[in-house]
C-alpha cells in the first residue's frame, strides 16, 4: 500500500548536497549521540554558502550514470546537516527540536531518494522497491512515486522515495537497493557501501 509523505527529490537532495565539504567517513552512525549531532550540525551550518559540490555528495549517492538513474541514502547525518544548513542560509541557528526532528526522520530507517529515467512514459506508477542485504531481501515499509514527466535530454523521469527499516542492519554493511518497473520486470540496482558514508 502506498502511504503519502513528505518526499525527498533526488535532484534536491543532489543540489542541497552540494553545499557540503568532504569530511572522513568511519561508517554511518546510527541512533546518533547529541556530540554526533553536534559535528552534523556544524558541518551542515558551516558549509551553508559552500557551491562547490566536491566529494561530499558521492558518499550518500550512487549514479548509475546519464539517463539511466540515481539514488541518494538520507542518514541520520545527512538529516541533520541538510536542516542546519537551511537554518544558517535563513541566518539563524538550529533549535534542539529541530535537531532531534531532522534526526527522526532518518532514525531505524533507511531512506533512499531516487531518480529513474525510461525512454517510456506512464511507468513511474509501477515501481516498486527492496533492499538487499546479504542473503536477506528487506521490503520497504512504505514509499512514494512522483509522476514522471519528460527529460529534456529525451525520454521521461520520476522521483520516488523508499523506506526500509534498518534493523539488523550495521553500520558497515553493503547493501543494495533494487527499483523494479513491476510492469516490465526493467530494473535499476544502487549498490551503497555504509562504510564510506556518515
Amino acid at each position: 500500500m502506498k502511504h503519502r509523505h513528505g518526499r525527498i527529490s533526488a535532484v534536491v537532495c543532489t543540489v542541497l548536497i552540494w553545499g557540503l565539504t568532504a569530511i572522513p567517513a568511519q561508517a554511518i552512525w546510527m541512533d546518533m549521540t547529541p556530540e554526533q549531532a553536534r559535528k552534523a550540525e556544524k558541518v551542515g551550518g558551516f558549509n551553508a554558502s559552500n557551491a562547490n559540490p566536491g566529494r561530499f555528495m558521492e558518499r550518500w549517492t550512487v549514479n548509475l550514470g546519464e539517463k539511466e538513474g540515481a539514488a541518494l541514502l538520507m542518514t541520520e547525518f545527512l538529516s541533520v546537516a541538510f536542516a542546519a544548513q537551511e537554518a544558517a542560509r535563513n541566518m539563524a541557528a538550529m533549535q534542539p527540536w529541530e535537531v532531534q526532528d531532522a534526526i527522526a526522520r532518518a532514525r531505524g530507517k533507511l531512506v533512499f531518494s531516487v531518480t529513474t529515467f525510461n525512454p517510456k512514459p506512464g511507468y513511474a506508477d509501477n515501481l516498486r522497491g527492496w533492499v538487499e542485504a546479504g542473503k536477506r531481501k528487506i521490503q520497504n515499509s512504505h514509499w512514494q512515486n512522483g509522476s514522471d514527466t519528460a527529460y529534456s535530454g529525451g525520454g521521461y523521469t520520476a522521483d520516488s522515495t523508499f523506506w526500509f527499516p534498518s534493523d539488523g542492519i550495521g553500520p558497515e554493511d553493503s547493501v543494495v537497493l533494487v527499483v523494479q518497473d513491476s510492469k516490465t520486470g526493467r530494473e535499476w540496482r544502487f549498490p551503497f557501501d555504509l562504510s564510506k558514508m556518515r
